[in-house]
């Protein structure tokens, strides 16, 4: 993918494309919220057992799963008014774009380590730096 191709996001509820203002990128703060504590709680009490805190359940290296992020037309959001961060797809078409959201991300807001945007990205974009170095 070149810097000036656009990033197609598919609807993860009916698979069509989602162009211009049509659809965007969303995180459950709620449940990342929860992964925030329940971090919190295994510094403070740690669980020799590797389970993932409440509500958390283990990935395979024992630690929590990442929330995930999902992409949605606006009109096929299961969830539609809930408590999400959201990105409109217009906001975030090109790597560019990708790349500024990233850094702000890892600027601003401190919660993104317990959401899945990097392999997000990767799988959704196709962009992948530990490929391109071979």
């Amino acid at each position: 993918m070149t810097n000036d191709q656009i990033v197609q996001w598919q609807c993860d509820k009916c698979g069509g494309d989602i162009a211009g203002s049509q659809g965007y990128l969303s995180v459950d703060m709620p449940a990342v919220n929860l992964a925030e504590r329940a971090r919190q709680e295994r510094e403070i009490h740690p669980d020799p057992s590797g389970a993932g805190g409440p509500g958390l359940t283990p990935d395979t290296t024992g630690q929590p799963q990442k929330v995930q992020w999902r992409v949605y037309h606006s009109a096929c959001d299961p969830d539609s008014g809930s408590m999400s961060y959201s990105i409109d797809v217009a906001e975030i078409a090109v790597p560019s774009r990708v790349l500024a959201w990233t850094l702000h991300f890892m600027d601003t807001k401190d919660w993104i380590r317990h959401t899945d945007w990097t392999s997000f990205v990767r799988a959704r974009t196709g962009v992948d730096l530990r490929q391109e170095r071979t």
